[in-house]
């Protein structure tokens, strides 16, 4: 057991080469105009595992302004608590003041969300121990109030407060706690894993935003497997995709080998893309009751009705059912052979330079290497998807749209998409 006296103050043994220079810079910059600063949260908890983090995000004694004086790069955000954006490069860094976990309120009855503490008390109104962890970067010391380090020996994930007000307070932190006990292969405390169950139904009241942000997450740290596979062992998925719900014990087993082989192959990863392979096992069957009915968009979507439920349901925008549709559809056309044997030269060339079609070949080349890697589909697939344009990583699918001027529509035309205009890639 580590001692609680040293973990306030205890040096670390992580890796300087794993930490990014620039949110170190700003660490600096912060510590030397006299505010104590400090890496916090997730990048805290990957670097003590050895792992390299994806985010880094800073916590200071610093009110918002003065840290605008400072990092005059930054740029203040947040309806509630606000913080500062710090945008370099690729990069994106969040830059919050330590919060106090007192409850205030104005005269209307609102609640005042910007109320500044301590480290500890900041440490202590966070959601789980491994996540309320210290480090400061310049005296290689991690500060620790929760007994966070403890359970990262222990391979436990453990809520900071009682577990039945964490999850009733927000329950959007049930799918975290999932998808990083997935992540990082931790062991759910009982106490923990009890209210989650109990309280999973809160789930379908929960901002879409949030849950879509939880879910997009997965996707980009190459996790999706195995939070699929905590949603479908705690039931939570029933509140995250639905539909999942009504799939065979098989097409389940064949749903986790698919996820399993994109968190592998890494494909250019968007949030459609993601979504789009939760539905095969859907499709599949369909393939096989209806196939003669499923000659375009309008049938499929007509058969299953994708595109209401994920309006309705699942509140996604019109341009990301849309989007989803699409790719199924595509990549129902590539399974049928309708694109290699059906389509001009010339309508292929368009395709080529089309988002929904490249990600439509990438579930398709996972389809394949799941069967086994000789498959004859194989050698045509790899070769459709290098004379595609890769589309770079976008922040919103929308910069698709003025990338390749897809129409928003898809009307009857089919695959024909495009408006007459000279591609730009880049």
């Amino acid at each position: 057991m580590i001692d609680s006296a040293m973990t306030k103050g205890s040096s670390s043994m992580i890796d300087p080469a794993k930490i990014d220079s620039y949110p170190l810079q700003m660490v600096k910059n912060l510590q030397k105009a006299g505010f104590t600063t400090y890496l916090v949260g997730g990048c805290v908890r990957d670097l003590l595992l050895g792992r390299l983090p994806k985010d880094f995000d800073i916590s200071t004694s610093a009110k918002p302004n003065e840290i605008r004086k400072i990092l005059q790069r930054g740029r203040l955000i947040g309806k509630r608590f606000k913080l500062i954006l710090v945008r370099h490069g690729e990069g994106q860094y969040e830059i919050s003041t330590f919060r106090s976990g007192e409850e205030r309120y104005d005269q209307s009855g609102r609640r005042d969300f910007n109320i500044f503490g301590t480290p500890e008390s900041d440490a202590r109104r966070r959601d789980f121990t491994i996540n309320a962890l210290f480090y400061d970067p310049i005296e290689d010391k991690i500060i620790d109030y929760v007994h966070g380090q403890e359970d990262l020996l222990r391979r436990t994930l453990r809520s900071i407060r009682n577990p039945r007000e964490t999850y009733l307070e927000d329950p959007i932190r049930i799918l975290r706690a999932l998808r990083i006990a997935g992540k990082l292969g931790l062991h759910i405390s009982p106490a923990d894993y009890y209210e989650m169950v109990t309280h999973r139904e809160l789930l379908a009241s929960t901002s879409v935003d949030r849950v879509r942000e939880e879910i997009y997450k997965a996707l980009k740290e190459g996790t999706m497997r195995s939070f699929v596979q905590e949603l479908i062992k705690s039931g939570a998925i029933e509140y995250v995709f639905p539909f999942v719900r009504d799939y065979s014990r098989d097409e389940i087993e064949d749903l986790i080998q698919y996820l399993d082989i994109f968190d592998k192959t890494r494909p250019f990863k968007d949030f459609d893309l993601g979504i789009s392979i939760m539905w095969l096992s859907a499709i599949r069957r369909l393939l096989r009751e209806k196939s003669s009915d499923i000659s375009n968009v309008q049938n499929i979507d007509e058969a299953l009705k994708i595109e209401p439920f994920l309006k309705t349901h699942m509140r996604y925008s019109n341009y990301i059912a849309e989007s989803i549709v699409r790719i199924l559809f595509y990549w129902v056309q590539i399974r049928q052979k309708w694109i290699a044997d059906g389509v001009p030269e010339t309508q292929r060339f368009r395709l080529s330079k089309d988002p929904y079609f490249y990600s439509a070949l990438q579930i398709a080349n996972i389809e394949e290497k799941r069967i086994g890697d000789d498959t004859p589909n194989l050698k045509w697939i790899e070769n459709e998807l290098s004379r595609c344009v890769q589309p770079r990583s976008v922040r919103t699918v929308g910069e698709y749209r003025r990338r390749v001027g897809v129409k928003k529509r898809f009307g009857r035309r089919g695959p024909n998409q495009f408006r007459k205009r000279t591609w730009r890639n880049g």
